[in-house]
């Protein structure tokens, strides 16, 4: 972000001149579209409060920074709706330092499968040029769109980091684990019992066949829609069936629930299943889950009321503290600030002053009130926007 050519690419955005061509620009967009008044524009004295506001933004790059790059790429979708991504341009030999991608979209689901496809061509052209994963981060506005750009990057089978992927309660091990704790909270909770039986921590220490589990898993529901009058619990058909794995790794948890703390059930559910050993690569993940459960045990003693806080805690409280991966880093402008990579990705870029709020769903507008050395905004009903 201090390499000269990205300096110099601000210093030409925020310039009087580009400012003052935007502004001219837009207002005759708007006035030629509008079949009305009811359109937002930049007023005279409007426009020299922010030129005022940017009169001071030049930089100077720093000299032992003379590289840097900025790609910003601009095209038209089949319906006609602007989008936008960018890639790496021949135009400049300068190392890519910063690639900006340029987007009309509005971080909205406007066909956003060009803007996936050249995403994920330009961080696999990035990696195969020897940028560790590490190096890239992907911005957005949006948290939205962090989770749909996170969901990209994962089904593609690239590692990311991001505000999705670093909280434990959307990590898949962890769910597991939590749905061992609903079974020994409820044992008559079916679906709890068959997502743990189910998930990478129970196969790989029982040895038992997922295709095996599923197979048993199929008999027991076959037996319950056919109203057998015989049809156990889910548990009690695997008791039965898998007597030696039953006792071997459950029923010890299901004979002391409610004996022993949370916090230690939890310790030695990770020593008998070898969790931390068979997944050390999320071992961050099941130290912080460790940690908090430690942390609220006082106030939420017991795994049912240790649940229903893990179910509707904030977010903030949830995330990792200490990754330390290989991964592209996805994440709001927000949780940005202050940070500098290697690469800077925008997949959804648009900035367009708008009168009408669209942040909730009542269809508020406002409109700027301009007096004497003030400038506010009006809250108008939907009545009066016109």
């Amino acid at each position: 972000r201090s390499s000269k050519e990205i300096v110099q690419f601000n210093n030409r955005i925020f310039s009087p001149e580009n400012l003052q061509h935007f502004i001219s620009s837009y207002n005759a967009h708007q006035e030629a579209k509008s079949k009305n008044d009811a359109y937002f524009r930049f007023f005279p004295a409007f426009e020299q409060e922010l030129l005022q506001v940017f009169s001071h933004s030049e930089q100077e790059p720093q000299p032992d920074k003379p590289a840097g790059y900025v790609s910003v790429e601009r095209f038209d979708i089949p319906s006609g709706k602007p989008e936008g991504s960018g890639l790496p341009s021949d135009r400049q030999s300068h190392k890519p330092e910063e690639s900006d991608l340029d987007s009309n979209s509005q971080d909205r689901e406007e066909s956003p499968d060009i803007v996936r496809e050249k995403l994920l061509r330009l961080i696999k052209d990035l990696h195969a040029r020897s940028f560790e994963y590490r190096d890239i981060a992907v911005l957005s506005r949006s948290g939205a769109n962090v989770e749909k750009i996170s969901g990209w990057l994962i089904e593609e089978g690239i590692p990311v980091e991001s505000e999705k992927t670093l909280n434990i309660r959307e990590n898949g091990l962890i769910k597991e684990i939590i749905s061992f704790l609903k079974f020994l909270d409820s044992p008559i909770d079916d679906l709890s019992f068959a997502s743990f039986i189910l998930g990478e921590i129970f196969c790989a220490a029982s040895g038992l066949a997922k295709e095996k589990i599923e197979d048993f898993i199929f008999r027991n529901r076959m037996q319950k829609k056919n109203k057998d009058a015989f049809a156990p619990y889910l548990y009690r058909a695997f008791q039965r069936e898998f007597p030696q794995v039953w006792q071997q790794y459950i029923e010890k948890f299901f004979k002391n629930v409610g004996f022993l703390p949370l916090y230690e059930m939890l310790v030695t559910i990770y020593a008998d299943f070898g969790i931390l050993d068979r997944f050390s690569e999320y071992q961050s993940f099941f130290m912080y889950f460790l940690e908090l459960v430690m942390e609220k045990e006082d106030e939420h003693n017991g795994i049912r009321a240790f649940l229903e806080y893990f179910k509707d805690a904030v977010d903030d409280d949830l995330y990792v503290k200490f990754p330390s991966s290989n991964a592209v880093k996805v994440m709001t402008v927000h949780k940005a600030k202050g940070l500098e990579f290697t690469v800077v990705i925008i997949p959804f870029l648009k900035i367009s002053p708008k009168a009408e709020s669209t942040s909730d769903n009542r269809g508020t507008s406002y409109t700027p009130d301009l007096k004497e050395n003030t400038l506010r905004l009006l809250r108008l009903k939907e009545d009066y926007r016109k």
